[in-house]
C-alpha cells in the first residue's frame, strides 16, 4: 500500500476541513445589494450560508436619479447603473463603479453613450466573454423595451435584434444563470408576474412559469433576479407591503416562491 507524503496528507485534511466548514448548500453565496436612503446609496450583503447581512458602505446619492441595476464586472468591481430622472438631458444612464467586495468607495463614473435621450438601461449583465447585454426602456421603465450590446472599454450601446419582446409587456430584472439561460420578469397591466426565459441566439422568449407565492398569484413586481452560482434563481420582492424586500428561491418548474430572509435593498447581485 502506497504511503501518502506529509504534503498529501495536509492536502487532503484541509480539503476535508474546508467540506466540514462549507456543508452548508449556500456556502460561498454572497448577495451585495442597494438602496436609496434618504439621499445615500447603502451597500450591504447577504450570506447566505449563515444568514448575515452587513452593511458595507453608504454612499452619496443625487434625489434626480435612480438605480435600475447592481452588477460585477470582470475585474470583481461593483458597479451600478443609475438612471437621470431629469426630462432634459442628452444621456441618462450612468455606470457607476462603487469598488470592490472588500471595499465599497467611490471610484468611477461613465456616461452611457449610443440611446435616444429618451431611453436608459433598465437591466445588464456582463457575460465571461464578449460585450455587456443591456435591457433597454424608456426612462421611465416602461415600454417598449429592447436588447442592446454595451462595449466595456467605451460604455457605448448599440441596437441588438430583441426576441419577441412585446411592445406592451413591462419586462426586468434581466439575469443569467451558469448554465447560460437568461431570465427576466413580465408583467402585463393589472396582471401576474411571470417569468421568461430568453435566447439571443435563437432570437426568441420563453414564457417559464407564473410565479406565485403561498398559493396565490403574485401580483407585485419582484424588484430584482439574481441567479446564483449554484445555478438557483431568486428573487427579490415584498409581496406583503411590509415596506422591506426579502429574498425568496424560486422554483422554475412550479414558480413557487420559498421565503428564504428580509434584505432591505432594492436591487441585487450574486458576487464571485
Amino acid at each position: 500500500m502506497q504511503r501518502l507524503s506529509n504534503a498529501q496528507v495536509a492536502c487532503w485534511a484541509g480539503l476535508l476541513v474546508a467540506n466540514i466548514l462549507c456543508s452548508n448548500a449556500h456556502c460561498g453565496e454572497m448577495l451585495y445589494g442597494v438602496k436609496d436612503v434618504g439621499g445615500l446609496l447603502v451597500v450591504r450583503s447577504l450570506d447566505l450560508s449563515n444568514s448575515t447581512v452587513q452593511q458595507r458602505g453608504a454612499l452619496a446619492h443625487a434625489g434626480t436619479e435612480r438605480v435600475s441595476a447592481i452588477f460585477q464586472g470582470r475585474d470583481r468591481s461593483l458597479n451600478v447603473v443609475r438612471i437621470s430622472t431629469k426630462r432634459d438631458v442628452g444621456h441618462r444612464t450612468l455606470i457607476h463603479r462603487i469598488g470592490v467586495p472588500e471595499m465599497i468607495t467611490d471610484a468611477t463614473s461613465r456616461l452611457l453613450t449610443g440611446l435616444d435621450a429618451t431611453q436608459s438601461v433598465s437591466g445588464l449583465f456582463i457575460p465571461n466573454s464578449g460585450p455587456a447585454i443591456a435591457l433597454v426602456a424608456h426612462y421611465t421603465d416602461t415600454p417598449p423595451f429592447s436588447f442592446a450590446t454595451l462595449d466595456l472599454q467605451s460604455w457605448k450601446a448599440s441596437a441588438l435584434h430583441s426576441p419577441g419582446l412585446n411592445p406592451t409587456v413591462r419586462y426586468g430584472h434581466l439575469t443569467k444563470c451558469p448554465d447560460g439561460s437568461m431570465y427576466a420578469s413580465t408583467r402585463k397591466i393589472e396582471q401576474n408576474v411571470h417569468l421568461v426565459r430568453i435566447r439571443l441566439d435563437e432570437a426568441t422568449t420563453h414564457q417559464v412559469v407564473e410565479l406565485t407565492l403561498y398559493g396565490r398569484a403574485l401580483r407585485n413586481d419582484v424588484s430584482d433576479l439574481a441567479c446564483a452560482p449554484s445555478g438557483e434563481l431568486y428573487a427579490l420582492a415584498d409581496p406583503q407591503y411590509a415596506g422591506t424586500n426579502s429574498v425568496f428561491a424560486v422554483n422554475l418548474a412550479t414558480g413557487v416562491l420559498t421565503p428564504v430572509q428580509a434584505f432591505d435593498v432594492e436591487r441585487m447581485v450574486f458576487i464571485r
